[in-house]
């Protein structure tokens, strides 16, 4: 399951109990992170050891087209289209991040996903992750 990053719980806080405007992404988009990355940094967005050597020239638009459904006592939501970054490098990824921007390197992350296991890539190789297979949870 994923993790909410510091950014979108401070903007939630801030819409939901202050009154402070929050205005959503019309879109999201799914970025990864190399395994020298740390739990700690990834929780704050930072985005030192974003991939950014896989073919597309954006990051790849994140599709959550259902509501969201109990499981686990847990509202959660899925993707609803299979996430596809292209030519890939030789690479490990640790961590999906959920980002409000598809620029490489910028924007803000909303959620963080731990990969169990991790991915292995070599040059060239397509990393998929197919319908349902991104699980985004609010406690």
């Amino acid at each position: 399951m994923a993790n909410i990053c510091t950014f979108l719980e401070t903007a939630l806080l801030n819409h939901v109990m202050r009154n402070t405007e929050y205005v959503r992404p019309a879109v999201v988009y799914a970025a990864l992170i190399d395994d020298t990355a740390v739990d700690v940094d990834v929780e704050a967005g930072d985005l030192t050891d974003e991939i950014d050597g896989y073919n597309e020239a954006n990051r790849p638009a994140c599709t959550f087209g259902t509501a969201p459904a109990q499981v686990l006592g847990k509202a959660t939501i899925y993707n609803t289209a299979a996430v596809t970054f292209t030519v890939m490098p030789a690479v490990t990824t640790k961590y999906l991040l959920i980002m409000d921007g598809n620029t490489k390197g910028a924007g803000n992350a909303l959620y963080w996903c731990p990969l169990s296991p991790e991915r292995a890539t070599l040059a060239g190789d397509t990393l998929t992750f197919p319908i349902g297979d991104i699980a985004i949870d609010l406690d």
